[in-house]
């Protein structure tokens, strides 16, 4: 092959001012075949290197395609997942809601519960008294002394009354009590 500034020198091109035209002189023969040849060499190893960067860029290119549909691919993958993980804390947000409402009316229905049972209670407390009296009333003083009362503690303290403590009788009719409590 022939140096480049050799083959630059074998054409020679002269310029026509007149017209602007460019001219080549050609060499005499055996130094313009070989300066073809050189041509068509050089021309073959520029095209062979175009086409080796256009395959490396082909490829290069390739590869990225590659890499960014696997990216495009994990995105959609990840948006499902993350879209799935959303749907799956929803529902167990709704259910706690649920089972939270669920537990609140039940709380609601024992304090009702616990409010009726209490004046059941204090119901049944002053039904009691009411009873207690009575009976203290008929059995523990006489028919004679029934306004005058002594001390529990110096009638029978294994009744379970607090010593010292004086009752007054006070007029009770059972029938007027039952009446009462229906």
């Amino acid at each position: 092959m022939v140096p480049r500034r050799e083959r630059n020198l074998d054409l020679q091109a002269s310029i026509d001012r007149s017209d602007s035209v460019l001219d080549f002189v050609r060499p005499s023969g055996q130094g313009a075949g070989q300066t073809a040849l050189n041509l068509v060499d050089e021309a073959a190893d520029v095209f062979r290197k175009t086409e080796d960067r256009a395959r490396e860029t082909e490829e290069k290119l390739r590869l990225a395609e590659v890499r960014a549909e696997a990216a495009e691919r994990a995105q959609r993958e990840f948006a499902i997942e993350t879209e799935r993980t959303l749907q799956d804390a929803s529902m167990a947000l709704a259910q706690a809601q649920s089972r939270i409402e669920a537990q609140e009316g039940k709380l609601v229905a024992a304090e009702f519960r616990a409010q009726a049972a209490e004046v059941e209670a204090r119901d049944a407390k002053h039904a009691l008294a009411l009873v207690e009296d009575a009976i203290r009333r008929r059995l523990l003083c006489p028919a004679a002394d029934a306004g005058k009362l002594e001390p529990v503690s110096q009638k029978n303290n294994e009744t379970g009354i607090v010593a010292g403590l004086t009752i007054q009788p006070i007029p009770f009719d059972i029938n007027e009590w039952h009446s009462g409590m229906a």
